[in-house]
Formats: C-alpha cells, sequence, structure tokens
C-alpha cells in the first residue's frame, strides 16, 4: 500500500476511536491508537497504527524530517524513528504547522524508569548516552548546505532558539565561532543583559569551539527510550538538531529540566567526554530563557 494511502487510512481509523493515553494502553491485548504526548505548548504525538507515530504542530518543521533523513542514509546504526511522510498545513488559525510521520520505537522513556534503576545501571545508562553523542557527532555534513554557514539546521532554515533569535529576530548568517558568540551577546544586550552588573564580561566568559558537529539540541531522560535490559532503543525529537559547536549538547543537557532529572543531569555532567566551560552560556540563558 502507498504510503499516503496508509496514512490516509490510518488517519480516518484513529480519528474514529477513542484513542487512549500509552500507560492507559499498557497491558492490553488488541492494539488501539494512543496519545503518545499531548503536553500544553508542545507538539501532539499519537501512535496511530502499530508502527507508525504521528507528530503534529506548529514546532513540527521540515528541519526534524531532514535530520531524520539523514540518519537513515549516514548512520543507520543511531536509534532514531525512521521517516515515513512529511507535510505542512495551514489551520483556520493561519499560522503554519507541520506532520511527521515516522516509525513507532518500542519502550520506555528513561524519566519514568529512571527511579527504579539502580546505581550501577543509571551510570552505564549515562555512558552509554555519550557514546551515542560521540555517533551523532560522526554524522557527515550534508553536501547541499551553505558552505558559509558555519552553524546551521539540517535544512538550511534558521535556529529557532533563543540564544540566537526568535520568529521576529530571525538570527545572521553565522559563517564562524566569532559570530556566533556576537550573536549571542547581540541578543543578551537587545534583552538588556547589561542591566547586570557584569554584563559586560560576557563576550569573555562564552565558550569557544574550532569545530561544527552534528547535535541533536534536545537529549533528556524523555526523549531517551530504553528497553527492559537498560539498553537505548531509541533517541527521539530531532525538532532542533543541526550543525552546533562541540560543546552545544552539553549546554542543552544542563540546562534547568524537571527536579526529577537532577540525579541525571549530575550524572552526564561527571561523564562529559571534555571539560566545557559554559559559564558564559549559563548568564546569557538568565536574561534570554
Amino acid at each position: 500500500m502507498h504510503i499516503l494511502q496508509r496514512i490516509k487510512r490510518c488517519l480516518t481509523r484513529a480519528s474514529s476511536s477513542t484513542a487512549v493515553t500509552e500507560a492507559d494502553s499498557a497491558g492490553t491485548s488488541a492494539w488501539e491508537p494512543q496519545v503518545i504526548s499531548n503536553e500544553i505548548f508542545r507538539s501532539r504525538v499519537r501512535r496511530i497504527d502499530y508502527d507508525l507515530v504521528v507528530k503534529s504542530g506548529q514546532c513540527v518543521r521540515e528541519n526534524e524530517a531532514k535530520a531524520l533523513e539523514l540518519l537513515a542514509d549516514s548512520a543507520p546504526d543511531i536509534p532514531a524513528p525512521r521517516l515515513s511522510y512529511f507535510r505542512t498545513f495551514k489551520p483556520p488559525n493561519g499560522i503554519a504547522a507541520g506532520d511527521l510521520f515516522m516509525s513507532y520505537i518500542e519502550g520506555r522513556t528513561l524519566r519514568s524508569v529512571w527511579p527504579s534503576l539502580s546505581e550501577g545501571i543509571k551510570q552505564k545508562v549515562c555512558k552509554d548516552i555519550w557514546d551515542l553523542i560521540v555517533k551523532i557527532r560522526n554524522v557527515k555534513r550534508p553536501p547541499t548546505l551553505n558552505p558559509e554557514a558555519y552553524y546551521t539546521t539540517v535544512d538550511g532554515s534558521p535556529f529557532i532558539h533563543p540564544l540566537l533569535g526568535a520568529r521576529n529576530d530571525p538570527y545572521p548568517l553565522l559563517k564562524d565561532d566569532q559570530a556566533l558568540r556576537d550573536r549571542i551577546y547581540e541578543r543578551f544586550v537587545a534583552c538588556h543583559g547589561l542591566s547586570y552588573a557584569d554584563g559586560k564580561e560576557l563576550p569573555r566568559m562564552l565558550p569557544h569551539s574550532n569545530s561544527s558537529v552534528f547535535t541533536h539540541g534536545d537529549i533528556h531522560p524523555g526523549n531517551i527510550l530504553i528497553d527492559d535490559e537498560a539498553r537505548i532503543v531509541g533517541l527521539v525529537d530531532w525538532e532542533s538538531s543541526g550543525l552546533l559547536p562541540d560543546y552545544g549538547e552539553y549546554v542543552w543537557m544542563m540546562r534547568p529540566l524537571l527536579e526529577c532529572d537532577d540525579e541525571w543531569q549530575s550524572m552526564m555532567d561527571s561523564h562529559r567526554i571534555q571539560d566545557w566551560d559554559i559559564t558564559g552560556i549559563m548568564k546569557a540563558r538568565r536574561v534570554l530563557f
């Protein structure tokens, strides 16, 4: 069956059924459509067939689809969903949104099982995550990207990130590492960061990098799926992925998360593969986030 025909059939069945949450469906023998995630201000994720998921919302953009294609072609051993189809649409409110259809990965989020894991297993999982990050960093830059864009998304579209820009303040072409630091400081000043006594010290405090590496951009326990043996079987939510400084993954992992993630962050910090100083990023974050 053609993928579009299958998607149409699955969406019709899902809309005519009473979708249940993933937790509600645990232990049932017959498969039913499931709402995997439907948090406010976040994308909605639904399982519409036994092996098919759709992620929908204003944050669903082509960048994530291109990232999944890149991984399937260049690094199929990285446990990311496989892209089936991507489309954009404009709902009645006039704000563009997208649907990303991809493979379903069986597993439980690391966040949901973390409290039940032993100390040794927690340490092992954190080491495995860093090993996975190393593999992600080795993914080659897509040849279709603008060669002058040193830091960029996978599809070349603007980053939507508080450090670099917003929908009404798109970031300029980042030709080198200095351009990145200049842009962060520009945003910091525009958001009244100089009102802090040591605000002018930010340029000196921002980290330096001599590399542009493929980065997931949102690694946290809610985006990591593991099996019953505590093996990583899935890494989801690639919407923030791109070519970023080598410290980028570490920066996003160390941002404020849920209180239940504190121990995970501490362990990830202790196992970090390089001693990055991100004091400047943390300072900018107080103003820009």
